[in-house]
């Protein structure tokens, strides 16, 4: 039968059917033909989302598929990811479109993905708590075993610790890789923190993932308490009256048992008995206590001994381990008495060097002149008997011996061998002259040819004096007020040469200083201080009426407190000796304002001058010496007249004068 024209062959059908299959494996959809077309057949695909996602669950497909003439079947592949998570089938979709030499019957299939229980780990057998010393051990096991990984890689950067280091990994079982086993060792007190971060990539060198490619899916972390310990902080305070150094001793947590450890104080710079009271004892710590304290008393004193220091240290915990064991406590001391004595007692020093310097260059003296006792003594008439008996009677008034009771009255020998024999006995003076008195009276002064007087000579001069000083005040300090008082006593040579205008010489210097100190209910005692100094200075004469001098020192010498014993605070006596040092300036000069003429008449005067110095005396204990500084200005205006008695000339003067002290001592 020949068909008509009106009649058409039908088209075959496309057909899709749904399909499934693990994660990580191939999902293969089967696209048929219903019939075997004569020629070829082409149709279009492509995936799609639904509950799975592409990239996460699938690899997206789209293409087209051919059929050659006689083929009924084709398959599209899709690959299936691992998602790291258990879901209960996740599906997409893949979709037939744009036929050509067919048609399009079931276009549209469901591909479902099978989840696969993903790797997993969890840590076994961890302590509660560490100690902070030894070894930790502890497993991870992995739900399933996973493809080989060098141990060497596994401690290096698979598994985390923080406040430890990883001391060994090995499989727990020799030959499998389904559980380690980890030593750590902490590297603190502190709680250790391990952490195994889940598979990103398993191309890693550290990656841990099964053999077909599944990741460790999360990651795992423990945590491992450190030890209850105990801790001692440093602590300082301020030497006062009932000042205490206050050691705060705390658990780094709470407890659930009792705490008990033991305290006691060590010497440092600071001693027990002098500068702190001795201190000892046990601390108990109740279940959920945390901090306790550990006083210890200041023991207060006048003196200035710097910062000082001394250990608290623990021992012997128990219900806990010892972290931070000894502490440090610094006892602030800012005493003022070894500013208070060196301030004046450097003052004074350079109040009588300067004094005396400035007495030789104000007062030009020629010839020889001595003066023992407060009495002058003509050394140029020793060979005259005459003058030898008026010495020894001026002597003998400078030793108390009243008229009538003297060298040539009946009953003393003679002049000759006056100085060899004692009076008689009823002829005993009345009054004895100590040694100190005779000395702050005597003063000498030799000039050699030119003196000090005009012209161009180069002759030498000589001279001393004894001259002393006092002082006392007060300052305030830790728990009350210091009192001081002092006496100094200083001794001077000096030796200078002229050459025209310029004067220039040296003067040597010996003081012996003597005082008490007292903080009432605190601390008393005395203090003694010797300085030797040496002073070079020089004058010019600008003209015939103003003249200018300067002068530098330097001296050193040694300073001696001895602190009283203190029932108080059952402190015995302290002798405290250090070195001292001085340096010092000082300028000065004179203008003459009236001169008298050859017949007499006024001398008048302007005299100014001004020192400061700086004393310094080693630390007593610790570091950083003690320095006091001193200043004085003076301005002078001075007058005298001569007038002619029957028995010689009477120069009566006066001074007016105006003085700042600064520093730090009184001002």
């Amino acid at each position: 039968t020949v068909p008509g024209p009106d009649t058409a062959t039908p088209l075959p059908v496309l057909a899709v059917a749904d399909a499934r299959a693990d994660e990580g494996g191939t999902l293969a959809f089967a696209v048929t033909l219903s019939e075997a077309a004569t020629g070829a057949v082409t149709v279009d695909y492509a995936t799609s989302d639904y509950s799975a996602a592409a990239g996460e669950d699938y690899a997206a497909a789209s293409g087209m598929l051919t059929f050659a003439a006689g083929e009924t079947e084709k398959t599209v592949s899709v690959a299936l990811l691992h998602d790291g998570s258990v879901d209960d089938g996740e599906t997409f979709t893949l979709t037939l479109s744009n036929p050509s030499g067919a048609t399009i019957g079931d276009g549209e299939a469901t591909g479902t993905v099978i989840d696969v229980a993903p790797l997993t780990a969890t840590f076994h057998g961890l302590p509660d708590e560490h100690d902070g010393k030894r070894l930790f051990a502890f497993e991870i096991r992995f739900s399933e075993e996973f493809r080989g990984l060098e141990l060497a890689a596994f401690r290096a950067d698979a598994l985390q610790v923080t406040n430890g280091r990883i001391v060994d990994a090995r499989r727990t079982v020799r030959g499998q890789n389904r559980s380690v086993t980890v030593r750590v060792r902490p590297s603190s007190f502190d709680e250790v923190r391990l952490t195994l971060p889940a598979t990103t990539d398993c191309s890693a060198a550290s990656a841990i993932c099964t053999h077909d490619g599944r990741k460790l899916s999360g990651t795992v972390t423990a945590t491992v308490r450190g030890p209850v310990t105990v801790s001692v902080a440093d602590a300082e305070a301020r030497e006062g009256t009932d000042a205490a150094v206050s050691f705060a001793v705390t658990l780094n947590r709470a407890a659930s048992r009792e705490v008990t450890v033991n305290y006691a104080t060590r010497d440092g710079t600071a001693t027990a008995g002098e500068d702190y009271t001795f201190t000892r004892g046990t601390l108990t710590f109740a279940a959920g206590d945390t901090e306790k304290t550990v006083e210890v008393p200041i023991l207060d004193d006048a003196l200035d001994e710097g910062s000082e220091t001394f250990t608290l240290k623990l021992t012997g915990a128990r219900g806990a381990t010892i972290a931070d064991g000894e502490a440090m406590g610094t006892i602030e001391n800012s005493d003022p008495l070894q500013t208070m004595w060196l301030s004046r007692f450097g003052r004074t020093v350079a109040d009588h060097v300067t004094g005396a310097v400035s007495d030789r260059l104000s007062n030009p003296m020629t010839g020889v002149q001595v003066t023992v006792g407060g009495q002058n003594l003509d050394i140029a008439g020793m060979e005259d008997e005459a003058w030898l008996d008026r010495t020894m009677v001026s002597m003998a008034r400078v030793l108390g011996v009243p008229e009538g009771q003297g060298p040539g009255d009946e009953g003393w020998p003679d002049t000759g061998s006056f100085l060899h024999e004692s009076p008689t006995p009823d002829r005993t003076p009345v009054r004895s002259i100590t040694g100190r008195e005779i000395l702050l009276g005597s003063s000498f002064h030799l000039a050699g040819d030119s003196g000090d007087g005009g012209g161009g000579g180069t002759g030498m001069t000589a001279w001393g004096r004894v001259t002393t000083g006092g002082f006392d005040g007060e300052a305030p300090a830790d728990g009350g007020t210091v009192r001081i008082d002092g006496e100094v006593t200083t001794g001077i040579l000096g030796a200078d040469t002229k050459w025209g205008r310029v004067l220039a010489g040296v003067a040597l210097s010996v003081s012996e200083g003597e005082g008490t100190f007292d903080q009432p209910g605190v601390d008393a005692g005395t203090i003694e201080s010797t300085m030797t100094t040496g002073s070079p200075y020089a004058r010019i004469n600008l003209n015939e009426r103003i003249s200018a001098w300067g002068m530098a020192g330097l001296g050193t010498g040694d300073m001696t407190i001895v602190q009283n014993a203190n029932t108080t605070t059952n402190q015995p006596e302290r002798i405290t000796r250090t070195d001292l040092s001085m340096r010092m300036a000082a300028v000065g000069g004179r203008g003459a304002l009236l001169t008298p003429g050859a017949s007499g008449g006024m001398d008048l005067a302007l005299r100014a001058d001004a020192f400061l110095v700086q004393t310094e005396s080693e630390a007593v204990s610790g570091e950083g010496n003690t320095k006091a500084d001193a200043s004085r200005m003076r301005l002078i205006l001075e007058g005298s007249r001569a007038f002619r008695t029957d028995n010689g000339v009477l120069t009566p003067g006066l001074e007016l004068g105006l003085r700042h002290d600064g520093g730090d001592a009184e001002t």
